[in-house]
């Protein structure tokens, strides 16, 4: 049975607080694009430039609602 090769994640770096930059396709990104992504399961990475840190899920969880708010 032929086994699928891993797909590898799609590489976003971070410049500044709100740079993104998709370093596999070579063109910057939003971060509703990123959600999206998520949302459709497409892996992908985020890389904090200055600190070389993995940010993807803080990243994608800093505009999520607090449960106050969703009841505004």
């Amino acid at each position: 049975m032929p086994t699928r090769a891993a797909v590898q994640p799609v590489l976003v770096k971070r410049y500044g607080r709100t740079r993104l930059y998709n370093a596999t396709a070579q063109h910057y990104v939003t971060l509703q694009e990123l959600r999206r992504w998520a949302k459709k399961g497409l892996p992908f990475v985020v890389i904090d430039v200055e600190t070389k840190l993995e940010i993807t899920q803080v990243l994608l969880a800093d505009d999520l609602p607090t449960p106050a708010a969703m009841f505004h």
